[in-house]
């Protein structure tokens, strides 16, 4: 990449594909001043375009893995869908991973926030999420066959 020039890449489209979102009114919760999370990415599958001006990404992220007891089950699952015009300066393969994650969480961070401030826990505001820290655990918890047939460059 021309370090000098714009990437080119843009990001097109970020649609919510599926969401699992549940109040458990019968769970006791250890933690009464806040709701504690623990966010973890459960999936992540990239497919670029024959012609390269196109990648789209499914990601998936469960709010409460591996919390016993959660008060809640918290579950998104975002398309993210990019353009790069055939001159741009980036190519898909410097494209990597964590920038997908970097920018899918925004959009789950107003997602989480805006669904349990309607629910009877206090509203979540996720901090500030390490996108290369989080792809590592998600690679690391994946075969090694299905790390390779999910994601192309990381």
């Amino acid at each position: 990449m021309d370090s000098t020039k714009e990437p080119g890449i843009i990001l097109d489209k970020v649609v919510l594909l599926k969401s699992d979102v549940e109040y458990k009114p019968n769970v006791k919760r250890a933690d009464e001043g806040g709701l504690s999370y623990c966010l973890a990415l459960t999936k992540f599958t990239r497919n670029e375009a024959a012609e390269d001006t196109e990648l789209c990404a499914i990601v998936e992220f469960d709010l409460m893995n591996g919390i016993e007891n959660a008060p809640i089950v918290f579950r998104a699952t975002f398309y993210l869908e990019y353009k790069r015009p055939k001159e741009a300066s980036m190519a898909w393969t410097e494209f990597k991973n964590p920038m997908v994650l970097a920018h899918a969480i925004p959009y789950l961070r107003e997602f989480v926030t805006n669904m349990t401030a309607r629910m009877p826990v206090p509203p979540l505001i996720l901090d500030p999420v390490n996108t290369i820290l989080l792809y590592k655990r998600y690679q690391a918890s994946q075969s090694p066959a299905q790390a390779e047939a999910e994601a192309k460059p990381s």
